[in-house]
């Protein structure tokens, strides 16, 4: 009992195998393919579909009148799979880290959703200002590529608040000072000045 492939034996899912029988002496045949399509066969050279990633075995029997021998050939078909997983993050204020759980995969390419992205699996970035994001995972291998996409919140430090003045701060009336706000982190100003005109800016 003997037989081969007419070309591949490893392959991306659906891998398709054109088996040839190369057995002497026989006049019937009973292959067995765990997970193939179909999963048994008697032609002579079937040809089988695996669409399961896996390392499959393949058994021929090859019978005459005087009895059946049996051939089994153990992980004989390999079957590899996409790329697959999800990501997760965790995250302090605008720096979120990253981190990638999949399987099968080559490569990796971030997109952070603004504008910038990253290549390594477990990266760390800094966003420059508060909201929500929709980020995406591309994951590739030889099988091909799988996206994942996630929203990701992040927020802003609460603001610190600083000012200095341009020139001097005393002198005659009427006086007139120019202010210089040089707080960080904030995004609207309130500004109150009692007994000056005006007393509020924004």
């Amino acid at each position: 009992v003997s037989f081969t492939t007419e070309d591949l034996q490893q392959g991306c899912a659906p891998l398709t195998v054109n088996f040839i029988n190369q057995s002497a002496d026989a006049n019937s045949y009973m292959w067995v393919f765990p997970g193939g399509e179909p999963g048994n066969s008697t032609l002579e050279n079937p040809t089988i579909t695996y669409s399961i990633p896996g390392i499959y075995d393949v058994q021929l029997n090859a019978t005459n009148e005087s009895g059946t021998n049996t051939l089994v050939a153990q992980f004989y078909i390999e079957v590899y799979a996409q790329p697959s997983g999800e990501f997760s993050y965790t995250n302090d204020l605008l720096e979120v880290q990253f981190m990638s759980d999949v399987e099968n995969t080559s490569s990796y390419l971030w997109d952070f959703g603004d504008g910038n992205t990253n290549t390594t699996a477990n990266p760390v970035h800094t966003y420059e200002t508060g909201g929500t994001y929709t980020v995406t995972l591309e994951l590739t291998n030889e099988c091909g590529t799988t996206i994942l996409t996630q929203e990701v919140g992040v927020m802003r430090p609460i603001p610190s608040v600083a000012f200095s003045t341009e020139g001097s701060t005393e002198g005659c009336a009427p006086f007139s000072v120019t202010f210089l706000n040089e707080s960080s982190d904030a995004v609207s100003y309130q500004w109150s000045f009692p007994g000056v005109d005006p007393t509020t800016s924004e």
